[in-house]
């Protein structure tokens, strides 16, 4: 550690005359208050305050002694200034061996050393110190700076803790404890020291209580961190990341209002370009939520005032003029946004959906395949896959076809596989253009594609290539109901299989192989898969949840319900605020007319969490049903219907709540719709279903017969 010339000389008098040395003033490092700026990065971690070295003893020498360790002393402080630890080390070692009952003496020895990299030597003269007296500071200090080095963090505090029982003021034992407390997760016990620091030092007293804020905030204990914000504004009114914190507090609670309040008050507190851009935008994004599009229009051309190039700016304002039907300024707006980010899609989707409001369809449609074609043409796969999805829809097929562009669609589909490095979705999206327009020998060519790739990509242990083949087969259930077919083309299973062996570990191929089973009806083999995957999987993700329901939609058809309500009672535990679960198991319960009671309490939880979801309405419709209230089924169904246009199980169900009432036409119309329309949702119109539904027409067809 290291002092002035001038106080070394005085430590030194000191030491020989059996006096302390005078204290250094501790001053305040507390900057003007106009250039002020809370880093939580400097607040976390402030440097330490310095400690003089004052030797307490009463030394009992000769005069040719006092004068050898005055010599030596001396000589170790200035060698120590030059950064020469050893060499100070040893002048100090000189020092102590002639004055071997001074503490003092022993810990800047152990300091010394411990500077040169010497711990276990320096623990060793901190331990004879304090054997010496217990009562020495500086010894306590290099103990707990050695332990800290060798990451013993219980000991480093121990020590810590003794010397600020020696010393309660000292800023530098505090600092030291805050830091330990806080690599050793003991938040609690932070907080506690950093408030003694508030007393100690109430100069710094803004450093902190913003440390102890964003404690609190990392601990999601957000009322304590608001709290803590909330006086800092009190204490530093002008800082406008304090009241951004503010606000964004009272944004997670949902509390809207107050969180515009504090982002105003953010404003009014001067902030430069900079702040204000981003103050302008957590304003706008609440506004655009509260549906105050006025207001949010006005944030948003402010920051296009400042920053003019700002790219979100121009996409929200394009969002909002699309809500309030401005469909010429939301044009103008994602035209030149459009130039910036030729190949963004979210910009491209809102400028296809302005031209068609605008009745410019053919020219939307080409824009969408231009852009289609150069975020292909720019190898960002990011960029492309989601162009690829909504190129595939039947929306935008349908819309193709009718501006007679789908050859040009094909074009630019193909143009991509032919790629070295063809982009996996590419040929799911042509192949799904082939099944759309039914052309049964290009989508068979277009299937050998896939199964080209999949045995390159495993053939070259190219990983990546071969999960994404696997991904898309999981995400494309037309596609794949043609793929898996037996065809006379390579058994994809058989190429999944040699992936899986090829590529261990993977889940990818496992989960595949799961789905391909359960299609091919070999259910053991296919919980085998799932399990298999399962187990690769960290338990608190989306994928995982996937799996969970996948085995839960194996063990219906294989009759085991006791393990269809475990796998979605773990889903429940997993995923608390999810609605999904819940309505699987309730539906699962009303769907077999078993347990309804129960049934309806999963069903209305799961609408807590999420009351406009069309499948869960319809769920609340079938328990209905089920109880025998037959009109309040026919609400709930009807509005699922609503919620979910021509969804056939929806529809299924309404007819046979209007079979129930006795209303026959209503039911024949409602079922011959859901096979009109199921073809739009192949997961659910399974063969199965279809059967189901024509037997019930062909039944009421009969009885309505002379």
């Amino acid at each position: 550690m290291r002092i002035s010339i001038r106080l070394l000389i005085v430590a030194c008098f000191a030491l020989l005359s059996g006096c302390s040395a005078p204290e250094k003033p501790r001053s305040s490092s507390i900057p003007p208050q106009e250039n002020l700026k809370i880093q939580e990065k400097n607040a976390i971690k402030s440097p330490p305050a310095s400690v003089e070295k004052t030797p307490p003893e009463k030394p009992a020498l000769s005069p040719d002694d006092r004068k050898k360790v005055f010599t030596q002393f001396l000589q170790g402080a200035l060698l120590e200034k030059k950064n020469r630890f050893d060499d100070a080390g040893a002048a100090y070692e000189k020092a102590y061996k002639t004055y071997p009952d001074s503490a003092y003496l022993g810990a800047i020895a152990g300091g010394a050393l411990l500077k040169s990299g010497k711990i276990d030597e320096a623990i060793q003269y901190a331990n004879k110190a304090i054997r010496s007296s217990s009562e020495e500071a500086e010894a306590h200090r290099v103990l707990g700076e050695a332990y800290k080095q060798q990451q013993k963090w219980d000991e480093a505090i121990a020590e810590y803790k003794k010397m600020r029982a020696l010393d309660p003021s000292s800023l530098e034992a505090m600092q030291e404890l805050s830091q330990l407390y806080q690599r050793t997760e003991r938040y609690d016990d932070e907080i506690a020291i950093l408030r003694t620091m508030i007393a100690a030092d109430p100069m710094q007293e803004i450093v902190y209580r913003f440390t102890i804020a964003v404690l609190f905030y990392r601990l999601n204990r957000l009322d304590d961190a608001l709290a803590e914000y909330q006086e800092l504004a009190r204490l530093a009114p002008h800082f406008p990341d304090v009241h951004l914190r503010i606000g964004g507090i009272y944004e997670l609670q949902g509390q809207t209002e107050k969180a515009i309040e504090a982002y105003q008050a953010a404003m009014n507190s001067s902030p430069d370009n900079k702040e204000e851009v981003l103050i302008r935008k957590r304003l706008g994004k609440l506004y655009l939520v509260r549906g105050s599009y006025p207001e949010a229009i006005e944030q948003y051309l402010s920051i296009r005032r400042l920053a003019p190039d700002d790219l979100d700016a121009r996409k929200n304002l394009a969002f909002l003029y699309i809500q309030q039907g401005k469909f010429e300024e939301s044009l103008e707006e994602v035209e030149a946004a459009a130039k910036d980010s030729p190949a963004d899609y979210r910009i491209q989707g809102w400028r296809k959906e302005v031209l068609e409001s605008l009745g410019r369809k053919e020219e939307a449609c080409q824009g969408f395949l231009t852009a289609l074609e150069r975020a292909l043409d720019e190898d960002v796969k990011a960029n492309a896959l989601p162009f690829l999805w909504e190129a595939s829809s039947g929306d935008f097929l349908k819309e193709t076809e009718d501006c007679h562009l789908l050859p040009r669609l094909e074009e630019i589909l193909k143009k991509a596989i032919a790629k070295k490095e063809a982009i996996p979705r590419a040929l799911f999206a042509l192949a799904n253009l082939f099944i759309y327009r039914k052309n049964q020998d290009d989508l068979r060519q277009n299937l050998q594609w896939i199964s080209d790739e999949l045995k390159r990509s495993e053939a070259d242990g190219k990983k990546d290539v071969a999960e994404d083949i696997a991904y898309e087969l999981l995400l494309w259930p037309q596609v794949r109901t043609a793929y898996l077919q037996p065809s006379g083309l390579n058994d994809p299973i058989e190429l999944l299989e040699k992936c899986r062996q090829t590529f261990p570990g993977s889940e990818a191929f496992l989960r595949m192989l799961g789905i391909a089973y359960i299609e091919r009806k070999n259910w053991t083999v296919a919980e085998e898969r799932l399990k298999e995957a399962a187990g690769l999987m960290e338990k608190n993700t989306l994928a995982y949840k996937e799996v969970l329901f996948q085995l839960a939609g194996l063990y219906e058809k294989m009759n085991r319900l006791a393990d269809v309500e475990q796998t979605m009672k773990e889903a429940i535990s997993r995923f608390p605020d999810d609605p999904e679960p819940y309505n699987y198991l309730g539906y699962t319960f009303a769907d077999r007319n078993m347990r309804l009671d129960e049934a309806l309490r999963l069903i209305e939880t799961a609408l807590k969490y999420d009351p406009n979801d069309g499948n869960i309405v319809d769920s609340l419709g079938w328990v209905y049903f089920r109880l025998g209230n037959n009109q309040a089924a026919i609400k709930h169904l009807q509005r699922a219907a609503e919620l979910r246009m021509n969804h056939p199980v929806i529809l299924d169900h309404l007819g046979d709540a209007y079979n129930q009432e006795g209303n026959n036409a209503k039911a024949l119309e409602f079922w011959k719709k859901a096979l009109e329309c199921g073809p739009q949702y192949p997961n659910d119109f399974t063969v199965e279903f279809q059967e189901s539904v024509k037997r019930k027409i062909k039944e009421m067809e009969n009885t309505a017969k002379p």
